[in-house]
């Protein structure tokens, strides 16, 4: 799952506010209601200076990106409209569903981005995460819970998907029979790579958050995202023939 760092610290427009962001967080490491409770205040605000150039630079190379992979890569898998707008919008129902997690939110969005990996011409599947995530936030934009100018975090928070795309595009888009195991391992490994580095940039570029300070956040949600892991590959393989049977494991939700 992408750290959902659209729900994260709020930005630090000036130096006086990135002290007292830093002050917070060194409060929040003693009482993890305090950081809870920040994070709910920070969801409503709206990105601003710092942070909102950061995130512009930050979504604006992963679409190009995205779009770079799609356009160029080949994939042998068939594109199924419908398979496709059924894993969207079960990974929009996984976004739905979240637990904080210091100064962020986890998603389980794990057990669908996998089959998302399996089932789907992999060079779509970082666009595809996109839409999922947007369509996730729909209602929250909607109801005016949360700025429509946030959407723009969703983009940043699709940069996880990247990285298992290369891994599996480089090695032929195989299935996770047993064989390639280690494979999909290297490209779990490196969605948290990626996930960390887009995190931590959008952080120390528009936070002025030291990213050694995300880790102990994310290594919990590295550790969800590992355990929802080999679920999400069971699903998958038992989804080949019938893509909708991935709807199964969203009780496990």
């Amino acid at each position: 799952m992408g750290t959902d760092i659209g729900k994260m610290a709020t930005s630090a427009g000036t130096e006086r506010a990135t002290e007292q962001l830093a002050v917070q967080n060194a409060a929040a490491a003693a009482d993890g209601n305090v950081l809870i409770e920040q994070t709910r205040r920070n969801v409503a605000r709206r990105l601003v200076d710092r942070d909102l150039y950061a995130s512009l630079l930050l979504g604006a190379t992963f679409l190009v990106t995205a779009l770079a992979l799609a356009l160029t890569a080949d994939s042998a898998r068939p594109f199924d409209p419908l398979t496709i707008l059924l894993l969207v919008a079960a990974y929009a129902i996984a976004t739905r569903v979240d637990f904080e997690i210091g100064t962020g939110y986890a998603c389980p969005t794990q057990l669908v981005f996998v089959p998302m990996l399996v089932l789907l011409p992999v060079a779509f599947v970082p666009l595809f995460v996109l839409a999922g995530l947007l369509l996730g936030g729909a209602p929250d934009y909607a109801r005016g819970r949360v700025p429509v100018g946030r959407s723009l975090l969703r983009l940043v928070n699709s940069w996880h998907a990247v990285g298992p795309a290369l891994i599996l595009l480089a090695a032929g888009e195989p299935r996770p029979t047993p064989a390639h195991l280690p494979i999909y391992a290297a490209a779990l490994l490196a969605q948290f790579a990626f996930d960390f580095a887009s995190t931590a940039a959008r952080d120390r570029l528009g936070l002025g958050v030291s990213p050694l300070s995300l880790l102990p956040v994310m290594a919990w949600i590295w550790v969800v995202d590992s355990a929802l892991t080999p679920i999400a590959i069971l699903a998958a393989l038992g989804s080949l023939a019938h893509p909708e049977l991935v709807l199964l494991s969203l009780p496990l939700i």
